[in-house]
């Protein structure tokens, strides 16, 4: 049957494909809800899928509709054509539609929010460290301005680590400016909601044992401060006791901001994973066999990796509510690399 696919205003190329190829290859009409605020994106993508049809002369089977969420949504999920749904955005969005559909007895497929980890342990080298931490701030924080649910949204680092990531952190920041978006530069593409951002900044900067190293303005397109932009640029957060800074363990920030994270010891590390709202993966860069096995003992993530440069997979903890892991549908729970 048909399947309505709702999406979120900050979908990039690569959501939106991983979505749309599988219905697509396997013949299977799609209704996609676009944002009303920015649908350019999956406008874009569907005007290819669209020239992909007529190429191949297949039946047409996308229909993109934009408007008012909850009034669209309701009619398409009660129509009786409607087969299933795919959604991907918020959290507080996604549990409304289960309360709200879940009578109905329909396949509902949700992907919410994410604020994953990437830790880097005492004995990782510092040449290897300078490579990953760059990765990780320019491809995946930066990736959307923060706004990819699956991109590690916050970094565990050593002592001896943290000069070196503020010199990477701020050289990458003066890099940023706005313009389209890639998951794989340091363009700033609009936040969708530039005051929440700014309120968990403020948030931070009351924290304790928190210091502001750079704090994110909001501009516009051409890069001037303007209160009504729709861009931020880049802060960076440095939360010396994470465990005890209720944004660090328990938030989710949709925007450009690098949250870094001081720790010394495996066990707090793994601690603080554990308790951490939103983190369906964990990544870890270590050499050390002990600390490893440790870490696939002890440690409760959707998915775990170590010393990946790039994550992959797909995980399902905290507030996803499917266990220990729900990686097992897609491959193996841990993924090795670089040993």
């Amino acid at each position: 049957g048909t399947v309505l696919i709702a999406l979120p205003p900050n979908a990039s190329y690569t959501m939106l494909n991983n979505v749309f190829t599988d219905l697509f290859l396997a013949g299977i009409p799609m209704v996609i809800k676009a944002p009303k605020k920015s649908a350019v994106v999956p406008y874009e993508l569907v005007n290819l899928y669209l020239k992909k049809i007529e190429e191949f002369k297949l039946p047409k089977s996308i229909c993109m509709i934009t408007g008012n969420s909850k009034e669209i949504v309701k009619k398409l999920m009660t129509n009786k054509n409607i087969t299933g749904l795919i959604f991907i955005g918020g959290g507080s969005a996604g549990n409304n539609l289960i309360q709200s559909y879940s009578n109905l007895k329909k396949p509902i497929v949700l992907e919410m929010n994410g604020s994953n980890i990437v830790a880097y342990l005492k004995d990782v080298d510092k040449d290897d460290f300078i490579s990953d931490i760059t990765s990780s701030i320019k491809d995946r924080i930066f990736g959307a301005s923060g706004q990819f649910c699956l991109s590690p949204k916050r970094l565990l680092i050593t002592d001896k680590f943290i000069e070196i990531t503020l010199q990477v952190a701020n050289k990458i920041c003066n890099e940023s400016n706005p313009g389209p978006m890639s998951a794989e530069s340091t363009n700033l593409v609009p936040v969708f909601d530039v005051d929440i951002v700014i309120n968990q900044l403020k948030d931070y900067s009351n924290e304790p044992n928190v210091e502001v190293i750079r704090l994110g303005k909001r501009v516009d397109l051409k890069g001037n401060e303007d209160e009504k932009g729709e861009f931020l640029t880049p802060s960076i957060i440095l939360i010396k006791e994470p465990l005890n800074s209720a944004i660090f363990i328990k938030e989710e920030i949709l925007g450009p901001v690098i949250q870094i994270g001081i720790c010394n010891d495996l066990h707090k590390a793994i601690d603080i994973i554990n308790k951490s709202r939103y983190n369906i993966r964990a990544s870890f860069h270590t050499k050390d066999n002990t600390s490893i096995k440790s870490i696939m003992a002890k440690c409760r993530s959707g998915g775990i990796f170590f010393n990946l440069q790039h994550l992959r997979g797909w995980g399902g903890i905290a507030v996803g509510g499917m266990g220990d892991s729900c990686e097992t549908d897609v491959g193996p729970r841990f993924f090795y690399d670089n040993f």
